[in-house]
């Protein structure tokens, strides 16, 4: 069995390996296919990952990029890892600050009665969803932007082309005219980050996101959330 520390330094290789076959200096941004990680992994003799997509998905939200990759930005900008469409991957240059998105440690903790039922709270359990029912529950969404809102769907999952597979922890739609008729948030836990291709908008056939960030702070609200105000195309 592959050890955390062990799988760490094996998909480090795997990711310098590509990154130094593409990139030339005064390169901004440039792409690379799934199957170039098996060739990766053979030409830096470690072992294949099982799971090839969950090298990308930890440097993506996970884990930094290792030193070798970072330390040829140029200065006042960082690298990041982002879809490119089926298959395919990006390496691109952004502005240092819109690589991740963290809470503000100076926002006051507005307390609110829980009004999570009983019943939900005795069998929840501790993952993502059952975080999500209490803000559903307690209409967090609702109190803290003023707005009536209605859940919609949880955990939206799409393929966007020049994207890759993107995702959404909750939808809601809103009845109020003073936004947008659909509300979209990403959640991550308190130990976790929201990166800039999490909350990078994107648009499909039937709607088109605009990017902001909110922050709840409480006992059970997640402690980092990125809103997304999206409007019909029809």
């Amino acid at each position: 069995m592959t050890t955390k520390i062990a799988r760490t330094a094996q998909y480090a290789s795997i990711i310098v390996n590509i990154f130094q076959k593409h990139w030339k200096k005064g390169m901004e941004e440039f792409e690379f296919h799934r199957d170039e990680m098996v060739e990766a992994a053979a030409a830096t003799a470690v072992d294949r990952p099982d799971n090839l997509g969950d090298v990308i998905y930890s440097f993506k939200f996970r884990k930094r990029l290792p030193a070798a990759i970072l330390t040829t930005a140029p200065k006042g900008k960082s690298w990041i890892l982002e879809g490119a469409g089926s298959s395919r991957y990006r390496f691109r240059l952004v502005k240092l600050g819109g690589t991740s998105f963290k809470p503000r440690e100076d926002i006051a903790a507005i307390k609110i009665p829980d009004a999570t039922p009983e019943i939900i709270g005795a069998y929840a359990l501790g993952d993502e969803q059952a975080l999500l029912a209490k803000v559903r529950y307690n209409r967090l969404i609702d109190i803290f932007l003023g707005l009536t809102t209605y859940s919609l769907q949880n955990h939206l999952r799409t393929q966007v082309k020049g994207m890759g597979h993107r995702s959404r922890s909750m939808r809601y739609t809103s009845a109020s005219t003073r936004t947008a008729p659909s509300l979209s948030f990403r959640y991550r836990q308190k130990a976790g980050r929201i990166s800039y291709r999490q909350s990078r908008p994107f648009r499909t056939k039937h709607a088109a996101e605009s990017s902001s960030q909110t922050s709840f702070a409480g006992p059970y609200p997640p402690s980092s959330w990125t809103m997304m105000s999206s409007h019909s195309l029809n």
